[in-house]
């Protein structure tokens, strides 16, 4: 089950962090994965240790927020199949000012957070849909947040950011059902990644997000790459427009 072979996977911001777990979980499943980051470096590290653990993997450098860059990119490496919209930002500011409300928050900060978590997913959809409705198959999966789903203190302009991307990718899986290619997102509690903060501005309010956690611990990149998988698969075939909670437990609704 959940079989990948054959498919090209290109998953953005899997330099470092959970995008790593996911990149492995979709080469587990057999698929070829093409590893994005900005960072060539930080692509490259990826996937070497990839392929060194006999996967299938590339690295493909470039800022997703430039939709001439990213369908430069595309072009390059052939068609894609499955699109995994991973790469996102949640702090852009001081730490001290990320949870800061609405009122007190820093209009130059916007932007960057819409850039990514918006046009980032925006430029990738765009850039991927001729090849996919060419091959009348494709897997489109966006990377959202529990705070995309119903808000929090603090996260009006990346919870605003995360709903826009969740709300899109339904948007595409309406319009391209047709064309078999299913898009679908998953929201995320608290992970791993940002769980090990040394700042003790964002180490106080991570610790109580997971005290309210029934599995009682952060999430991985495997948890979400597992889940992502899934969604990939022909088993899921007619799953379509749906977001998938990978939080813990965390949030129930």
């Amino acid at each position: 089950m959940f079989d990948l072979s054959g498919k090209t996977a290109l998953v953005t911001g899997a330099g470092r962090g959970m995008g790593v777990g996911i990149a492995r979980c979709m080469a587990s499943a057999g698929a070829s994965v093409v590893v994005n980051d900005i960072s060539e470096k930080s692509a490259t590290r990826t996937a070497e240790q990839l392929q060194s653990e006999g996967f299938l993997a590339a690295p493909l450098a470039f800022d997703v927020t430039s939709l001439e860059d990213f369908s430069a990119a595309i072009a390059s490496c052939g068609d894609i199949d499955i699109l995994v919209n991973n790469a996102g930002i949640v702090r852009v500011s001081e730490p001290g000012d990320h949870f800061a409300h609405f009122a007190d928050s820093m209009p130059e900060s916007w932007q960057a957070q819409f850039d990514l978590n918006v046009f980032g997913v925006m430029n990738g959809v765009r850039a991927v849909l001729p090849s996919m409705r060419k091959n009348a198959w494709g897997r489109i999966v966006t990377v959202s947040s529990d705070s995309g789903r119903k808000g929090g203190a603090g996260l009006s302009i990346y919870a605003s950011a995360k709903a826009a991307g969740l709300e899109f990718t339904r948007c595409v899986a309406v319009e391209e059902g047709a064309n078999g290619i299913t898009a679908n997102t998953v929201s995320l509690g608290l992970m791993e990644n940002a769980a090990q903060t040394t700042d003790q501005h964002l180490k106080a309010y991570f610790d109580s997000l997971l005290s309210r956690t029934p599995v009682a611990r952060p999430g991985t990149g495997n948890d979400v790459g597992a889940a992502i998988t899934y969604l990939c698969s022909n088993e899921a075939a007619w799953v379509t427009g749906q977001n998938l909670p990978v939080n813990g437990g965390f949030d129930t609704f």
